[in-house]
C-alpha cells in the first residue's frame, strides 16, 4: 500500500557554493562562505514497496561537494537502532546515516568509520530521500549543507541539556514549576497573558492511516500525562482521542477514516514537565512490529478558562524570526480536544489584494471551553515565550469605514470606545486622561510639535534617535506636515497586551491591532517618525500612577453660575448640546488633537453664544471641564487664554515644584488648576458679568 503526502516543510537550508580548490582550503581553514539562504522547497513522505522515503528538494547555486547534517527524531523498530539510507538524485549513496542512539539528535552522512563523508549536488534542484528500514518515514526537523564539516553541524545541545535536567534533576520540575504556571489576565474586553514560558511537548504527524487500522499506543512517564491522537481539517476542527495516567497510559482505536493523525503526549497538570517513552503498533499491512519513540518530553502550559469570552478569535503571538510556532488548542472539561489552532493565510479586502498575512497560530472557534493548552513544536529550542489572546473581535465596520487598508480578517477590537484617553494616552499606556503634547495645557508641551512629543516620549523611555521601523515601539503618524496620530507595539517598556503587531487607539473610537501600515489613509496619513525603548529610563512609574485631579475644589468655585438669568443657561445648553453631539461624527471622533473638535459649524454658533455672554459664560463652560468634558478646552483656549495664559504656565510650574520627580500632571489637571486661578483672579468681573445678563 502507498500513501503520498506533500506539504510546505519550513526547514533552515544553508548552502556554501565552492569549486575544488576552494572547498580543500576551506576544509583545512575551517571557514566556509555561505552563499544563499533558502527554505526546503518541499517535502513528502511517501512508501515505495511498504518502506518509509522522506524526501525533500534543495536547490544548490554551484556544483559541489557538500557535507549534509539533519536534526532527526530516530524510533526503536523492534527493539533495534537501524541505519538509514541516503538518495541522492535517484542514486543510493554508499555512507549513510548511523544513529548510536534512540530520539532527537543531528546525525551527518557519514561513511563505514562514522567520520562525516561528502555528497555530490548538482546545480540547481536536488532531490535527496532518506530511505527508512519500515513502512515508518522518520521525522526530519532540519537541514543543513556546508562545504565545510563544522559549518554543516546542526547544534543540539540545548535541547540535549534540557532532555537530561528533565530526567536527571528531581528539582527540575520544582524550579519550573512557577514558570510554567501563570492565569489569564481579564481587565481588557478579551482575556490574555503574556510572556508565558510554554515548554514543548511530544506532538508527531505520522504517515496518513485508512479507515479501520487499529491503532494501540502505550506510554511510560515519570510525571501524570495525557496520550492522545487527534485528526485536524484545515478550519483547525479537531476530532480527538485521549487516555491519561499517573506513570503509563494506554490507548485503543481504531480510525474512523482515511486521514493524517497526530499523536501528542502532554502533561496533565499545569507546571510539570517530564520524559517519556511512546510505543505504537497498528494492524496496516499485517505490520506486526513496534515502533518506540524514546524520551520524548513531556510538557506544555494549561491555563483555565474562568469565564463566558464574547469574541470567536483565539490567537498566540511568538517571538519571530525562529524555527517552529506554538499551537493553541481548547480543551474541554475532559481534557479532550475540542479545536487546534492552524496555518491562516488572509487576503484583505480590495484594492490592497497585493498584501496577504500569515497567521500561524490562529483560531476561530464560538462555545464553551474549559482550558487552553499551548506548547512549542521545535525540539530544539525546548522553551519559548508566547502571548495569547482570547476571545478577540474583529475590528467594527465603523473603524474598516476610515481606514480602507485595514482588512476584515486582519484586524482585532482591543478596546471599547472611550472619551477619557486617546492613541497618544495609550501610546504610553495611559488610560485616565487625554493627552496632546502640541496644546498650552500640556505638561510636554513645546512651540515646536515635535518637540513636544520628543519630551513626552523621553519622559516614558523612548527616544527618536536611531529609531527605525525594526526597533520602534512607537510610530508617530502625519497628515500633510500635521501630526495626527500615535500607534504602539510590545517593546521593552510596555506592560500591556498590545496584540500580534501594532495597536493603536483611534481618537476617542476604539482601540484596534493592526499591522504597520494599515492606518495608511486621509485620516491619519503615514508614520512620520519612530521612538525606540531606551535604557535611560527616569519615570516609567508614571504609566501606572493614576493622575490626581483637584475637581471639587473648582466645582465650589463655579457656584457663580446661579446668579445667571436661566434663559442664557438654556441657550447655552442648547448650543452647547449640539456641539457635544459632532463629538460623535467618527470622521471627528477619529482624531487625538482637541482643536479638531472645534471646527463645526456647531461649535462656531457656541462661540458667538459664549461671547456674547462675555464672562458671565466662563463658569458655564468651565463646569463642562469639572465634569469631564476634555473637548471643553477648546473653549477656555479661545475665551480666556488671550489675556490669562500666564496663569496656565503658573499653574503647571506650581504643581511641578510640589511634585519633585514625581509622574508629571496630566493635561486635564492643569486645566483644573488653571481654571482654578482663572475663577480666582476673574471673580469681580465675572460676578459683574452676570449681572449685566
Amino acid at each position: 500500500m502507498k500513501h503520498f503526502l506533500i506539504f510546505t516543510f519550513f526547514m533552515t537550508f544553508i548552502m556554501s557554493s565552492c569549486d575544488d580548490k576552494s572547498m580543500l582550503s576551506e576544509q583545512n581553514s575551517g571557514i566556509s562562505t555561505t552563499h544563499s539562504f533558502s527554505n526546503v522547497n518541499a517535502l513528502s513522505s511517501d512508501r515505495i514497496n511498504n518502506i518509509g522515503h522522506t524526501q525533500f528538494e534543495v536547490e544548490c547555486l554551484e556544483e559541489g561537494l557538500y557535507y549534509l547534517c539533519v536534526l532527526v527524531r530516530i524510533p526503536i523498530i523492534n527493539g533495534s537502532l537501524h541505519e538509514y539510507e541516503v538518495e541522492i538524485n535517484g542514486i543510493i549513496n554508499e555512507n549513510t546515516l548511523k544513529p548510536s542512539i534512540g530520539g532527537l539528535q543531528s546525525l551527518y552522512i557519514t561513511d563505514k568509520n562514522k567520520t562525516p563523508s561528502l555528497i555530490q549536488l548538482k546545480k540547481g534542484i536536488n532531490t535527496i530521500s532518506i530511505v527508512s528500514t519500515s513502512k515508518r518515514t522518520i521525522k526530519i526537523e532540519q537541514l543543513k549543507i556546508s562545504s565545510n564539516v563544522l559549518d554543516a553541524k546542526i547544534d543540539d545541545s540545548v535541547y540535549r541539556d534540557f532532555l537530561n535536567k528533565v530526567k536527571n534533576n528531581s528539582n527540575f520540575n520544582k524550579e519550573k514549576s512557577a514558570a510554567y504556571t501563570t492565569s489569564l489576565q481579564s481587565e481588557e474586553i478579551y482575556d490574555y497573558t503574556l510572556n508565558l514560558i510554554a515548554p514543548h511537548t511530544y506532538d508527531e504527524c505520522y504517515d496518513p492511516w485508512p479507515e479501520g487500522i487499529h491503532l494501540t499506543l502505550t506510554t511510560t512517564c515519570n510525571i501524570p500525562h495525557v496520550i492522545e491522537v487527534y485528526e485536524q481539517d484545515k478550519k483547525g476542527n479537531v476530532w480527538s482521542w485521549a487516555a491519561s495516567g499517573t506513570s503509563s497510559a494506554f490507548l485503543e482505536m481504531v480510525t474512523p477514516r482515511w486521514g493524517f493523525y497526530n499523536i501528542r503526549i502532554r502533561a496533565l497538570n499545569p507546571g510539570t514537565i517530564g520524559t517519556a517513552n511512546i510505543i505504537y503498533r497498528d494492524s496496516e499491512d499485517n505490520f506486526t512490529g513496534m515502533i518506540e519513540d524514546r524520551d520524548v518530553l513531556v510538557g506544555g502550559s494549561t491555563l483555565p478558562i474562568n469565564r463566558n469570552l464574547s469574541g470567536k478569535i483565539y490567537m498566540v503571538t511568538h517571538t519571530l524570526n525562529d524555527a517552529g510556532g506554538v499551537p493553541l488548542s481548547l480543551i474541554d472539561e475532559n481534557f479532550k480536544v475540542i479545536k487546534r489552532t492552524h496555518f491562516l493565510r488572509t487576503y484583505p479586502n480590495p484594492p490592497y489584494e497585493f498584501n496577504i498575512y500569515d497567521h500561524t497560530s490562529f483560531l476561530e472557534y464560538e462555545g464553551p471551553s474549559s482550558y487552553i493548552f499551548v506548547y512549542t513544536t521545535n525540539p530544539v529550542v525546548p522553551e519559548r515565550c508566547a502571548d495569547i489572546y482570547l476571545g478577540l473581535d474583529f475590528s467594527s465596520s465603523q473603524i474598516r469605514s476610515l481606514f480602507p487598508n485595514l482588512p476584515s480578517n486582519n484586524s482585532f477590537k482591543s478596546g471599547l470606545m472611550s472619551p477619557i484617553y486617546n492613541c497618544i494616552s495609550w501610546s504610553v499606556e495611559r488610560t485616565d486622561y487625554w493627552e496632546w503634547p502640541g496644546d498650552r495645557g500640556s505638561s510636554y508641551y513645546h512651540p515646536n510639535l515635535l518637540t513636544a512629543f520628543d519630551k513626552l516620549y523621553a519622559a516614558y523611555g523612548y527616544t527618536r534617535s536611531g529609531a527605525t521601523a525594526d526597533n520602534a515601539g512607537i510610530a508617530l503618524w502625519a497628515l500633510n506636515g500635521e501630526y495626527t496620530h500615535a500607534s504602539i507595539r510590545k517593546n521593552a517598556n510596555t506592560k500591556k497586551p498590545h496584540g500580534f503587531e501594532w495597536e493603536s487607539k483611534c481618537g476617542s473610537l476604539e482601540r484596534v491591532m493592526h499591522t504597520r501600515d494599515a492606518l495608511d489613509g486621509k485620516s491619519y496619513g503615514k508614520i512620520a517618525h519612530y521612538y525606540k525603548p531606551t535604557s535611560n529610563v527616569y519615570s516609567i512609574s508614571q504609566a501606572i500612577t493614576k493622575d490626581t485631579v483637584n475637581t471639587l475644589s473648582l466645582k465650589n468655585r463655579i457656584s457663580l453660575k446661579a446668579s445667571l438669568p436661566s434663559r442664557k443657561i438654556t441657550e447655552f445648553e442648547e448650543a452647547y448640546s449640539a456641539w457635544k453631539k459632532t463629538w460623535n461624527n467618527i470622521a471627528v471622533a477619529v482624531y487625538s488633537n482637541p482643536r479638531k473638535y472645534a471646527e463645526s459649524k456647531e461649535y462656531a454658533a457656541l462661540l458667538k453664544v459664549c461671547t456674547e455672554m462675555d464672562k458671565a459664560s466662563w463658569p458655564l463652560f468651565i463646569e463642562k471641564l469639572a465634569d469631564g468634558d476634555i473637548f471643553s478646552i477648546n473653549l477656555i483656549k479661545d475665551l480666556t487664554f488671550t489675556d490669562n495664559i500666564k496663569l496656565m504656565d503658573e499653574a503647571k510650574q506650581n504643581t511641578l515644584s510640589k511634585i519633585g520627580n514625581g509622574p508629571l500632571p496630566s493635561m486635564y489637571s492643569n486645566y483644573i488648576n488653571y481654571c482654578i486661578k482663572l475663577l480666582d483672579s476673574n471673580k469681580r468681573e465675572i460676578q459683574e458679568s452676570i449681572i449685566k445678563e
